[in-house]
């Protein structure tokens, strides 16, 4: 089970094509590492092309935080 704080956007921005998980992002305001990537594909001319692509990301400090508690909860389950 994954518990987190409710999602919110953080902006538009052009990314990579190789961006993958656990890879770093940097905006002006923060750095953020890379938890999910989703890709939008329309179809169009015969076959579907790629649209956009999204990241969900988490603020790098707060990733940290959440492998810790991940491993503190394995240990209470055991």
């Amino acid at each position: 089970t994954r518990i987190t704080p409710p999602e919110r956007k953080i902006g538009n921005y052009r990314l990579a094509p190789n961006l993958g998980c656990g890879d770093m992002v940097e905006t002006a305001d923060d750095t953020y590492v890379v938890q999910r990537i989703s890709y939008r594909y329309a179809y169009s001319g015969g076959r579907y092309r790629m649209v956009g692509k999204g990241a969900a990301v988490v603020r790098a400090g707060r990733l940290g935080i959440e492998k810790a508690l991940g491993r503190l909860w394995k240990q209470d389950s055991t």
